[in-house]
């Protein structure tokens, strides 16, 4: 995928690091400073990389549709 710059085993260890986040943050506590950081992190993190990782297995590149 030319529009991604980083390879498929990057997107994977940042989705697991995302959902790493976000279990410390809910472990935390959603009501703390601490777990509200983790948590948000987890998902600002999460949702970017699971949807290029999504675009990456599909193929969505010029060319393929």
């Amino acid at each position: 995928m030319e529009f991604l710059p980083i390879k498929p085993s990057v997107l994977n260890a940042l989705v697991w690091l995302a959902l790493v986040l976000t279990v410390l943050g809910l472990n935390a506590g959603i009501g703390t400073a601490e777990g509200a950081r983790y948590l948000l992190g987890g998902v600002f993190l999460g949702f970017p990389a699971y949807f290029a990782n999504i675009l990456w297995i599909e193929g969505f590149a010029r060319g393929n549709h």
